[in-house]
C-alpha cells in the first residue's frame, strides 16, 4: 500500500512540481526573468543571487524528499518497515503501554516532535533526551513499551548502547536512521532508513532534518488512518488555536 502511494506521489512530483521548479530556477539563472529587463553584466545584483541561493536550498529538500519517495517505492525494506512501525505503535496503544522516543541534537528536536504529536492522538508518548537514559530514565520503561531512536548518522556515541538497555527492559526498539550500515540500525529491532546528504559547505542538519520530519509525519497520518477514533481524538485534545476553530467550524 504504501509503495503503492509513493509512486503515485513520485508521478505527481514529475509531471506537476519538477516543471514549476524549472521555471523558478529559470528566472534566477536569466536576471531580464526576474526584473522584466536585461541587466549589463557590470552590474550586480544581490536579490538574484539571494534568489537562487533560497532556490538552491529549497530544490535541494524536495530532491531530499523525492529521493524518499523513490526508497519507498523501489525498496520493500523501507516500506514494510514503515508498516511494521505503525503497527507495532498500535499494539503498544491497545495494550495500554507507552512509545519513548529519544535522540541527541537536532533529531532530538525531531524526536521531540514526534513524541507530542503522539500524544494529540492519544498515544501516550514521552521523549527523553538520548544522553539521560543512563542517569535514571531507564526506570522508566516497562515490559512491552516501544522505544523510537532518531538518528541521522547512527554513530552518535551516547546512543549506540542504548538499544541492548532497552530490551533488557523487554521494550522494542526501532529507528528513523539515515544510514542501513550504521551500528544503530544493526542494532534495533528493525530501522527505517530515511537517507539524505547536507551540504559540504555548510554542515548544519538541513536535508536530513526535512527527511526525519516526513517518515514522522508519515508515521502520524498511518496511524490517524488505522484507528478508528484517530479524527476524533485529535478534535477533542486540541479545542485551541487555528485547528480548534477548524474544527469547531
Amino acid at each position: 500500500m504504501l509503495r503503492t502511494a509513493a509512486l503515485r506521489a513520485q508521478k505527481h512530483l514529475a509531471t506537476r512540481c519538477a516543471p514549476c521548479l524549472a521555471v523558478s530556477l529559470a528566472k534566477v539563472a536569466l536576471p531580464s526573468a526576474v526584473h522584466g529587463c536585461p541587466l549589463s553584466s557590470s552590474t550586480p545584483d544581490a536579490n538574484v543571487k539571494v534568489k537562487a541561493a533560497y532556490l538552491r536550498s529549497i530544490t535541494s529538500d524536495i530532491w531530499a524528499l523525492q529521493n524518499l519517495l523513490q526508497s519507498l517505492a523501489s525498496d520493500s525494506d523501507v516500506a514494510n518497515n514503515l508498516e511494521r512501525s505503525v503497527r507495532r505503535v498500535l499494539e503498544c496503544h491497545q495494550q495500554q503501554r507507552r512509545v519513548f522516543v529519544t535522540g541527541m541534537g537536532k533529531s532530538g528536536a525531531v524526536a521531540q516532535r514526534l513524541a507530542s504529536t503522539l500524544s494529540s492522538i492519544s498515544i501516550s508518548s514521552q521523549w527523553i533526551h538520548g544522553g539521560e537514559w543512563v542517569h535514571g530514565e531507564l526506570g522508566g520503561l516497562k515490559q512491552g513499551d516501544v522505544v523510537i531512536i532518531v538518528s541521522h548518522s547512527g554513530r552518535t556515541s551516547e546512543l549506540l548502547p542504548l538499544p541492548d538497555l532497552f530490551r533488557k527492559s523487554g521494550c522494542s526498539v526501532m529507528a528513523i536512521v539515515g544510514d542501513s550500515c550504521s551500528p544503530l540500525s544493526k542494532n534495533c529491532d528493525w530501522s527505517i532508513v530515511a537517507p539524505a546528504e547536507d551540504e559540504v559547505d555548510c554542515p548544519v542538519p538541513s536535508r536530513s532534518i526535512i527527511v526525519q520530519e516526513a517518515i514522522c509525519n508519515a508515521i502520524i497520518q498511518h496511524l490517524i488512518e488505522n484507528m478508528a477514533d484517530g479524527a476524533d481524538v485529535l478534535r477533542e485534545s486540541h479545542p485551541g488555536g487555528a485547528i480548534g476553530a477548524r474544527f469547531a467550524n
